[in-house]
């Protein structure tokens, strides 16, 4: 049988940098030399593209380590138009900014490249915690109250800003960069000095941030979210955060504690899931996401919190444990994900002029 070639892109100009290294490196100890040729496709911090000298891994033997030599001492990869003739699919772990925001999902539908994951649309959405709570409002779903501006409005008016903010949220006020994830740059106030702190922390990674509402003693749920035109809906998992609220340190350095599944009322559950999957239809998302949820800690109230479209696929992330939880083994749900990437029609015109 004919091995399937999976364009494996990691690494990336975002801050999740490495994050998207150990993901793609799961990816590498997971799947079946057998069925798949993996072509690593390494974008550096300073976004060049390196391959490997041998193009195909030949080994899932310390895979991070062999990504990491690729990223140091690959060949420059620079004529990315003909990707098409060396990759059947393109499996991008970038996490963040150009990779998870629609813009290298771009470059992959002009080049009629089958990929997985989400599209250009709903990965620019997703990507942006302002635009996809809008789309949430729109649809009905519950979203906490929020404000957003750019660091020109800052610049310009920071008293009418701290006046809006305060005026229209309560402490505890969480401060957010608008298009970074793994919860980079997110800060927690609970004073004014502490929000105009949190947003001069959030302006060191976008340009547009967000402060939003704070839920007392907020309990943290995650759902995973599979597939195309009838996606599952995995089971909901609740996180327990080693620090204040589950922020980077949180989840990758000091992790968390976890229940998979989570210890709540069926009805409840059956809630969540049910927002994940609207939330996951509001935004057209295809082939794979995360939705996290806060909730009161008498879960009378619910909110979605945001969509991932590439959620992390390290060994502590949750996409993978929701579905082994639902039967499914992590390579058997990566395969899935390719599958569905190969079988989606992406939007490009069949039609022939004269």
């Amino acid at each position: 049988m004919k091995k399937i070639r999976v364009g494996l892109f990691f690494g990336g100009e975002s801050p999740e940098h490495e994050i998207s290294i150990r993901s793609a490196a799961t990816v590498v100890n997971l799947l079946d030399l057998k069925k798949y040729q993996i072509f690593p496709i390494g974008i550096t911090k300073q976004g060049k593209w390196k391959i490997s000298k041998q193009l195909y891994l030949k080994s899932n033997d310390k895979a991070e380590q062999q990504l990491n030599q690729i990223l140091k001492s690959g060949e420059a990869f620079t004529e990315w138009i003909k990707l098409r003739q060396k990759v059947d699919i393109a499996f991008p772990c970038l996490h963040g900014t150009y990779g998870e925001d629609g813009t290298i999902q771009g470059i992959f539908e002009f080049l009629h490249l089958p990929y997985v994951g989400c599209g250009v649309l709903s990965s620019s959405l997703g990507m942006d915690k302002s635009l996809q709570k809008r789309v949430f409002n729109q649809q009905g779903l519950p979203v906490l109250d929020s404000y957003t501006f750019e660091n020109w409005m800052w610049n310009d008016f920071p008293q009418n800003i701290m006046q809006e903010i305060q005026k229209k949220i309560p402490y505890p006020i969480f401060v957010k960069p608008c298009r970074s994830g793994s919860s980079i740059g997110v800060s927690k106030a609970q004073t004014e000095k502490d929000l105009i702190k949190a947003i001069q922390t959030a302006f060191q990674y976008d340009i547009k941030i967000m402060a939003e509402k704070g839920i007392d003693k907020a309990r943290e749920f995650e759902v995973s979210v599979m597939g195309n035109q009838l996606p599952e809906v995995s089971c909901v998992a609740e996180t327990i955060p080693s620090n204040s609220f589950f922020d980077y340190e949180a989840k990758y350095l000091k992790p968390s504690d976890k229940k998979v599944p989570a210890e709540i009322p069926e009805e409840i559950s059956k809630k969540i899931r049910l927002m994940a999957g609207m939330a996951y239809f509001a935004l057209d998302c295809k082939g794979f996401a995360r939705v996290d949820f806060l909730a009161s800690s008498d879960l009378s109230e619910i909110y979605i919190g945001e969509i991932n479209t590439i959620p992390g696929l390290t060994q502590t992330s949750l996409f993978l444990k929701l579905w082994e939880v639902e039967g499914k083994t992590p390579a058997e749900t990566l395969e899935q994900l390719i599958e569905l990437g190969i079988k989606l029609p992406r939007l490009k015109t069949h039609l022939k002029y004269e």
